[in-house]
């Protein structure tokens, strides 16, 4: 038993940093369009370029967050009973190790969209005039819930970050370092978690059974943040169950290992090649599967790919004997919530030396984006690990 549990914490803590680095890839190849010095560039004529970004979006978009999720909700419940005191004490942690992070991240997104807008910076970011500027406490408000909405008037008059762009018409709410969706609605649903845990002490699977069937029937129905929300609670309650129920989540997870294999790797081929050859790739790549059928086969590739990722992490551990690395779980917070504020500037700067003009300056400029952010993200948590220890604790939730 112990064992067991001591691979269950090592694949949960080497999923962490690898799931980071896809949140980061998917936000850096978001879409096809690029602007430097007021010169724009459509990359959708590139052919590697293209594959690649469908690849990203067949294989790997939004595939971490919901894992995230699960971790979330299994980690909650795990080792005890919620009492009231249970609770309140819990609260206290999340207050720490979310709410502070949440504010202080969206804070720094602040002044990472103000930036480009100081006069001595209006040769590196022409486009930016501060008439542009609708600064108010409603504006600055809204950067901590719902950041520069279509159709409503928020910081800017208009957006700046690809990576924050929705399906046409969904109503989905990000704040201004919109990677922190996660841990706004990470704390709503464990704000819930008393009505969880009599659910699920109540009715069992349940309740994952039934938000998981809303969760996967409705991606298209422009329920927005609602839609958030059902994802949050469907992918936390799922993890909940396992570890409210004290069930050994390593031999049920084993008992679809191959499934998962064939069925993630079947399903996201399927949306890679629809993706491809659909005709519609420069659409797909901007804003998603909008089609019925394709948002479906993406829900089972996500669920699968839960399987898939866990069950992955505990071959490795088992039987090549890979071990996580302690820096670079505790990075992958700091990783997840830095790059979206920062990854506009990495790529006008990895640009300099790659600018789009041909089909291997896109790959390039992107893929080193990619390895420049992560890296560089990285040395900068251990640089202020070592440092600004006190500067760093508040950023992280106090995850030294």
């Amino acid at each position: 038993m112990n064992q067991t549990r001591s691979v269950r914490s090592q694949a949960l803590d080497l999923l962490r940093f690898p799931l980071a680095c896809v949140v980061v890839t998917i936000h850096v190849f978001a879409g096809c369009d690029f602007a430097i010095q007021g010169e724009e560039f459509d990359l959708s004529g590139y052919g590697v370029f293209m594959a690649l970004t469908a690849f990203a979006k067949a294989f790997l978009a939004a595939q971490s967050v919901p894992v995230y999720f699960f971790i979330a909700g299994y980690v909650f419940f795990l080792g005890i009973t919620l009492t009231k005191e249970t609770y309140f004490r819990k609260m206290k942690n999340r207050f720490r190790s979310l709410f502070i992070p949440y504010v202080l991240w969206n804070v720094l997104g602040i002044v990472m969209v103000l930036f480009p807008f100081i006069p001595a910076l209006h040769s590196i970011f022409p486009g930016c005039d501060w008439h542009d500027l609708n600064i108010s406490f409603r504006t600055i408000l809204s950067c901590f819930w719902n950041y520069a909405e279509p159709g409503t008037v928020g910081l800017i008059d208009r957006p700046i970050n690809a990576a924050q762009s929705t399906l046409p018409g969904d109503p989905a709410t990000f704040p201004v370092d919109g990677a922190m969706w996660f841990v706004r609605d990470l704390m709503i649903v464990a704000a819930l978690t008393p009505a969880i845990s009599w659910l699920l002490k109540k009715f069992g699977v349940m309740l994952p059974a039934i938000s998981g069937i809303i969760w996967f029937c409705t991606p298209n129905l422009g329920l927005g943040h609602v839609y958030q929300l059902i994802t949050a609670l469907f992918f936390f309650s799922f993890g909940a169950y396992f570890s409210f129920h004290q069930f050994d989540m390593v031999e049920e997870f084993r008992k679809y290992r191959t499934t998962s294999y064939y069925v993630y790797v079947l399903s996201a081929l399927y949306l890679l090649a629809y993706t491809y050859f659909s005709g519609n790739i420069k659409r797909v790549v901007m804003f998603g599967f909008a089609d019925s059928e394709m948002m479906f086969v993406k829900n089972i590739t996500i669920i699968a790919g839960l399987f898939f990722a866990y069950n992955l992490a505990v071959h490795l551990i088992e039987k090549y004997h890979i071990r996580p690395s302690k820096l670079l779980s505790s990075a992958a917070f700091f990783v997840y919530a830095a790059h979206l504020i920062v990854l506009e500037y990495v790529k006008k700067i990895v640009s300099l030396l790659f600018p789009p003009v041909s089909d291997f300056n896109a790959v390039m400029l992107y893929l080193l984006t990619d390895v420049v952010t992560c890296c560089g993200l990285l040395a900068l948590y251990i640089v202020m690990k070592r440092y600004t220890p006190k500067l760093l604790s508040p950023l992280i939730g106090g995850r030294l």
